[in-house]
């Protein structure tokens, strides 16, 4: 009798199973690795808002308003929103929630935006914001 040469559908049918789990189980690890690697850019830039913060305290002894010029046609310009027509104190936030106001602060566009591309929304208490006559 003269022996069969090849593969039987049974042993394809193992090893296609065999790549396609050795397949899925190595993209989610480049997944996994993707995400961290995001969550790590964004803590970075998280920290270099805060040193910006910190700075910007010390230099003006207040914090910038938020960035409120946003909207779904145009994104943040990057500049603090002030108000001054308010009485009695005309540097006061037009609002207390926004973005964080990147340019204001010295920073890049891209320091002002997470890992997933999203700017990061900043908010301030009103009297953290306010200039005082010395």
């Amino acid at each position: 009798m003269k022996q069969p040469s090849g593969f039987s559908l049974i042993e394809l049918a193992v090893v296609l199973l065999l790549i396609s789990i050795l397949t899925v189980a190595g993209v989610k690890m480049l997944g996994s690795r993707l995400q961290s690697a995001t969550y790590s850019a964004t803590r970075q830039k998280q920290e270099a808002i805060q040193d910006s913060l910190t700075r910007y305290l010390g230099n003006y002894g207040r914090l910038p308003c938020p960035d409120t010029k946003t909207g779904l046609a145009t994104p943040p310009d990057g500049n603090e929103v002030r108000n001054a027509s308010v009485a009695p104190n005309p540097a006061t936030c037009v609002n207390n929630f926004g973005v964080v106001p990147y340019v204001t602060l010295g920073l890049s566009r891209d320091a002002a935006m997470d890992g997933w591309e999203n700017y990061f929304s900043y908010a301030v208490s009103i009297p953290w914001t306010l200039t005082f006559a010395n």
